[in-house]
C-alpha cells in the first residue's frame, strides 16, 4: 500500500474543473435526490511521469532521463492532432486500430535510460529482461501486462567514461477483469503506479487520478483541450516523443487484427 505524495493530489486537482452553484435561501428546503455514484475509468491527471527508486541495492540503475506516457484517448488524439499538423499521413486502418485497442487495453509507453557501471546490465534493464512489470493499486492489488513489445532497437552513446543505452518499451493492460467483469482501475482510485522489479532492486511511476472521487459527477472540459492548455512544455515533449503512426503500427505488428471490435 502507498499515499500519494501532496504535489502529485495539487496537480490532480489541478486539472478537475468543479462548478459551484449557490442557490438562494428557502424555508423549507426541497428533499435532497441522491443519485448514484458514477464509477468512471482510471485517468491520469498527468500522463507522463519519472521514474523513481523505490528501495534495494541499485538506486542509480536508470538515468533521470527516463520517463513513462500513460496513452490513453486524449493522448492518442493530442499524438494524432500532431501527426496532421507535421504533415505525416494518417490511413483509415491505423484509426480503427487506435480506438480498437483503447477500448479493450491499457497502453503504457517506457522510455528508459541507463548509464550503468556494468554496460550488460544497463542494456537488459533498458529492455525489460528478466523484470518483473505490473501495475498496483494504493490497496496493493497487482494488474501485469497481457504483452510487452518493443519500441525501439537499444541505441547506445559514450557519456563521459559510462556507455549509456537507451530504449523504448510498449506495455498492454487488460482493462475489464473477465472473471468479475469489472474494470481493473477506475477513478475511485486516488493513484496507480507501474512497478520495474529486478536486480535486487525496485523502481516505480506513478500517475494520480484525473477523477477526485468526490466530483465524478462534475463536468470536464475535454480531455484533448485539457493536455494541449496545461501540459508543460517536457511534458508535451515527452507525451509526442513516440509518434501516433509508430506507437498504432508496432500495436498492429504485434497483437494482430487491431481494427476488428
Amino acid at each position: 500500500m502507498y499515499s500519494l505524495p501532496v504535489s502529485l493530489m495539487l496537480r490532480s486537482m489541478a486539472f478537475v474543473l468543479v462548478g459551484v452553484v449557490l442557490g438562494g435561501c428557502r424555508t423549507t428546503p426541497a428533499p435532497e435526490i441522491m443519485q448514484p455514484a458514477v464509477v468512471l475509468p482510471f485517468l491520469p491527471a498527468v500522463p507522463t511521469s519519472p521514474i523513481y527508486w523505490d528501495e534495494g541495492r541499485y538506486p542509480n540503475l536508470f538515468s533521470s532521463g527516463s520517463f513513462a506516457v500513460w496513452v490513453d484517448e486524449g493522448v492518442s488524439d493530442l499524438k494524432k492532432l500532431d501527426a496532421v499538423n507535421t504533415g505525416d499521413t494518417l490511413d483509415e486502418t491505423a484509426l480503427l486500430d487506435a480506438a480498437a485497442v483503447h477500448r479493450r487495453f491499457h497502453v503504457i509507453e517506457l522510455h528508459l535510460e541507463s548509464r550503468f557501471a556494468d554496460a550488460s546490465t544497463a542494456y537488459d534493464a533498458v529492455g525489460l529482461r528478466n523484470m518483473d512489470v505490473y501495475l498496483q493499486t494504493p490497496g496493493g492489488n497487482k494488474i501485469r501486462p497481457v504483452q510487452r513489445i518493443m519500441g525501439s532497437s537499444a541505441s547506445e552513446k559514450q557519456v563521459e567514461a559510462l556507455r549509456e543505452f537507451a530504449r523504448s518499451n510498449i506495455l498492454l493492460f487488460p482493462k475489464i477483469d473477465t472473471l468479475r467483469d469489472k474494470p481493473y482501475l477506475t477513478s475511485e482510485y486516488p493513484g496507480v503506479r507501474l512497478h520495474l522489479s529486478a536486480f535486487n532492486s525496485v523502481y516505480y511511476f506513478e500517475w494520480s487520478s484525473y477523477h477526485a472521487p468526490m466530483d465524478t459527477a462534475a463536468p470536464k472540459p475535454d480531455r484533448l483541450t485539457t493536455l494541449k492548455h496545461e501540459l508543460t512544455q517536457n511534458e508535451t515533449y515527452q507525451v509526442l516523443s513516440m509518434r501516433f503512426n509508430e506507437l498504432y503500427d508496432r500495436l498492429r505488428k504485434s497483437i494482430g487484427g487491431g481494427s476488428s471490435p
